[in-house]
């Protein structure tokens, strides 16, 4: 699926997407009856254009497995959705779903994170810091988002061993 659905069709405009689309985003859970599942999958995939003419067919047979599959043994003993469905995925064989599942699970349910994410942006790249690359940035950004609020980064000497290694190889 291309490159999740061209990340998911750069995420139709920033979010937050239309409302019958959020409704529908529960089915990971499979809550629902298969019935009712498989109209949310069909909606998330066509809204999103995640399926090829080649998957339509194996999405299909997934859907008659899953519909014989004992959902509440998966349901009550895994200790959550994508545990359930990475077990799912291993003893039903259900690849195409459980990928589809797991890309409507890492989809951000609100634009705060993507806020917060230029918010950053702002305080790095000021005024006196308009010549920070771009890949510096990213680092910076990555570095941020990673030790956020912590104390602090301790730099030990694994650390400078793998910077100086890094700075050969760009140079």
């Amino acid at each position: 699926m291309n490159f999740v659905g061209k990340l998911l069709n750069l995420l139709k405009d920033y979010l937050p997407f239309e409302d019958k689309l959020v409704d529908i985003l529960d089915f990971v859970s499979l809550k629902d009856p298969i019935s009712v599942f498989k109209k949310k999958l069909l909606y998330f995939c066509d809204f999103f254009n995640l399926l090829t003419e080649e998957d339509k067919p194996v999405l299909q047979e997934e859907l008659i497995k899953l519909k014989s599959a004992k959902i509440s043994f998966y349901q009550d003993s895994s200790s959550s959705i994508l545990h359930m469905w990475d077990r799912i995925k291993l003893k039903e064989k259900l690849n195409l779903i459980a990928k589809i599942v797991y890309y409507t699970e890492s989809l951000p349910t609100t634009s705060a994170g993507l806020e917060q994410s230029f918010s950053q942006v702002k305080l790095m790249k000021t005024d006196l810091r308009n010549r920070l690359g771009e890949e510096t940035l990213e680092g910076l950004m990555l570095i941020s988002q990673e030790f956020g609020e912590k104390a602090g980064l301790e730099i030990n000497e694994k650390v400078i061993e793998l910077f100086i290694d890094v700075k050969k190889n760009l140079i």
